[in-house]
């Protein structure tokens, strides 16, 4: 479960600012400072992410969503064939098209381009 919920945490970056408007970028360095210690103890990172997630109810909601998905997708595109999936080189932020031909944005905590990742 552990892995299930740093990865889940990595697909919710994206969604942050329509979930919690000005209060997003606050909580993306807090989660992007816990994935930056997911290598060393994944546990305690996993733990702590999901307790992190869990506080805001809009955050729990999406959490729980998409930890019940088999490839863990966000919730609006569990119902649809999956476009693809974009992941940073570092490894803390990842993104699913939600139309086709729609352009991978740049990792916010490293500033490089976004790779296509086995999902």
């Amino acid at each position: 479960m552990g892995e299930r919920v740093v990865d889940a945490a990595k697909a919710i970056r994206p969604y942050l600012p329509d979930m919690l408007g000005e209060d997003a970028e606050r909580f993306d360095l807090l989660v992007s400072g816990l994935l930056a210690q997911a290598e060393a103890d994944p546990d305690e990172t996993a733990l702590r992410l999901e307790q992190l997630l869990s506080m805001p109810p809009v955050t729990a909601r999406w959490l729980e969503r998409v930890l019940a998905d088999d490839q863990l997708r966000p919730p609006e595109l569990q119902q649809h064939p999956q476009l693809g999936r974009f992941e940073c080189p570092g490894k803390d932020f990842v993104w699913y098209p939600r139309i086709v031909g729609q352009r991978a944005p740049i990792c916010p905590t490293h500033g490089r381009p976004l790779r296509g990742a086995a999902s």
